[in-house]
């Protein structure tokens, strides 16, 4: 009803105002024409009343819409005509890319791609892992020790030096030299036989060697390998206090371990056994020869 009245109050004022407007096109400008009564003029009034009236209406509308908006935001939802509740859609909101500049996330790496990636960022890390204590294709090694003989056998300070060729994953063909230096001192004599009887003692005389044989090594575990070694030697044997020489042919049988401590370098430690006949000067013929050492040594790769 408030609206009718309003719209009847806006329909009255657009009449009067033309009627005014008539009269001021045929009367004189600025002059209020009296009424026939001698009042003042009903329709100016009417207008004067319904100006103030639409503007109160007008601005209670605004208020009323106003009021509608904020609930509006504060409750989506409102009332239907059944008394449920009508959602209402919320406006959509753009929502930004979760890669900057709008970019697509790069593709992953393949396999060989990865594998490459993770070879390169390796490169400059040293390898935390100890390196395998087998030796390479080929190696010289040279070696110092302590062998004791005596009798027909010379003992002392040993010497050596071996080189190694791979035949196998585990064996290799064992080839050296070796020197034996020992007290000169005399220690012969003949007895009532007028046979020549020596007795060395476990550091006397002098030994030079070849030897070649086979060493094989056992499983390791990165870190040490086991070895055991089997081979020939040819040796010529001093006595020079007693002037007594002789040659032997005795074979070797050994085991150590062997432990890498550089990309090209290992050390060893062992000890071998040898026995076989000799064959003296001065009458003393077919002798026996036997002796046992210890030794550690340095091993070196020359082809890996």
């Amino acid at each position: 009803m408030s609206r009718l009245a309003a719209v009847i109050g806006c329909v009255m004022a657009v009449s009067a105002a033309a009627a005014l407007a008539d009269e001021a096109a045929a009367g004189t400008p600025g002059e209020s024409r009296p009424s026939p009564a001698g009042g003042a003029d009903p329709a100016a009034g009417v207008l004067a009343q319904a100006e103030p009236a639409g503007a109160d209406r007008e601005g209670a509308a605004g208020e009323s819409a106003g009021e509608s908006a904020e609930d509006l935001a504060e409750d989506p939802a409102s009332p239907d005509a059944d008394g449920g509740t009508e959602a209402r859609p919320l406006p959509e909101v753009p929502q930004s890319s979760p890669f900057p500049d709008d970019s697509e996330p790069s593709p992953e790496p393949s396999g060989d791609a990865a594998a490459d990636t993770s070879a390169a960022d390796g490169e400059g890390q040293a390898d935390p892992t100890p390196q395998d204590p087998l030796p390479g294709e080929q190696e010289l090694g040279a070696s110092l020790g302590l062998a004791l003989g005596g009798g027909s056998t010379p003992g002392g300070l040993r010497i050596g030096g071996r080189y190694y060729y791979r035949l196998s994953s585990r064996d290799w063909f064992d080839a050296g030299v070796g020197f034996t230096f020992g007290s000169s001192r005399e220690a012969c004599f003949r007895d009532r036989r007028d046979d020549v009887v020596c007795d060395h003692g476990f550091a006397s005389g002098f030994a030079a060697e070849v030897r070649a044989g086979g060493i094989r090594f056992f499983g390791s575990d990165d870190t040490f390998s086991p070895y055991a070694r089997l081979g020939v030697a040819g040796r010529i044997i001093a006595f020079p206090g007693d002037e007594v020489r002789g040659i032997a042919a005795p074979a070797f049988v050994g085991a150590g371990v062997r432990a890498r401590v550089h990309d090209f370098v290992a050390v060893t430690g062992g000890a071998e056994f040898l026995s076989g006949p000799a064959w003296m000067s001065r009458g003393m013929g077919l002798e026996p020869h036997a002796s046992f050492a210890v030794s550690a040594g340095v091993e070196f790769t020359v082809v890996d």
